[in-house]
């Protein structure tokens, strides 16, 4: 009875083959961690979205507005993750404020003991520009993530073909299993950070 030998090159091509099937072929699970919204936003003829949110009761009016875009930003990221395919990434607060208020309604202020608080309400609008923005930033993200696990394992796969070299063989097996666990490694993590 023969025994075929496959030399470490046939196993490293093999392995590199079946992670890079992986990392191009799945997509990982949409997560449903959205927060749920306060009311439904409007929908417009001309497709923007419309946010009315209100903040909670602050100390100064300062921190109110930063209380009324946070919860923006969170019907905001409600309302992305329904869309289909679903949308990750979110408008920053910063650019919430400059390029999406649209309107401030007057401040509700209420005097608890000797303190005066005060509670904002926004009214914040999505263009469909906007939308198409968020959606081309996560797909160059995630292409981008795709691409450097690519590179990490191809980088995995020389290292170990060097140091097998410089090795003379004395290593194939442990370098092979140690270099199959690594690039499942980047694998994974790029299959949890994504």
């Amino acid at each position: 009875m023969s025994t075929i030998r496959h030399s470490p090159m046939t196993y490293m091509v093999e392995a590199v083959t079946c992670l890079t099937a992986l990392v191009v072929f799945a997509s990982p699970a949409v997560r449903a961690d959205a927060p749920a919204t306060t009311g439904e936003p409007e929908l417009r003829d001309d497709g923007v979205v419309r946010f009315r949110a209100q903040g909670e009761f602050r100390s100064n009016q300062h921190a109110a507005r930063d209380s009324a875009l946070r919860d923006a930003q969170e019907q905001i990221r409600a309302w992305l993750a329904r869309q289909e395919p679903p949308i990750r990434r979110v408008p920053a607060l910063d650019f919430i404020n400059r390029h999406m208020v649209v309107q401030q309604e007057t401040p509700q202020e209420e005097t608890v003991g000797k303190d005066r608080m005060y509670k904002i309400t926004v009214v914040v609008e999505l263009s469909p520009s906007q939308v198409r923005d968020l959606r081309e930033r996560e797909r160059a993200f995630a292409g981008l993530w795709a691409l450097g696990v690519v590179l990490a394992v191809l980088g995995v796969v020389v290292a170990v073909l060097r140091i097998d070299e410089w090795t003379k063989g004395y290593l194939t097996r442990w370098l092979v299993v140690g270099g199959v666990a690594l690039a499942a490694g980047l694998v994974g993590i790029w299959w949890f950070a994504h």
